[in-house]
């Protein structure tokens, strides 16, 4: 989703949010705050994958790749129930391969 304008992310993320427990979405983005509230994210470094989890347990290993991707877009180890979280000011360009 990072090639989207904001105004479509925000369409993108309304529908998928609508449709939660109903439908498999499969979602694949260098914006990693377009996950905050998946069930389930897949970290691949190289083709691999190299950690699994929802975000807060992801966001929690501080040695791990998922937080070191989310850091280098500034994104703050916050629960992905946090009011204070909004998509609309976190940006970056970090690369999940």
């Amino acid at each position: 989703m990072s090639s989207l304008d904001p105004e479509n992310e925000r369409v993108i993320e309304q529908t998928a949010h609508a449709h939660h427990g109903r439908v498999t979405i499969l979602l694949v983005t260098q914006r990693l705050t377009s996950v905050r509230r998946a069930d389930m994210i897949y970290v691949l470094d190289q083709g691999h994958l190299v950690e699994a989890g929802g975000w807060d347990e992801l966001m929690g290993a501080a040695d791990g790749r998922f937080h070191a991707l989310c850091r280098a877009q500034g994104i703050h180890p916050t629960p992905a129930t946090s009011p204070e979280f909004s998509t609309q000011s976190q940006e970056g360009a970090a690369h999940v391969h």
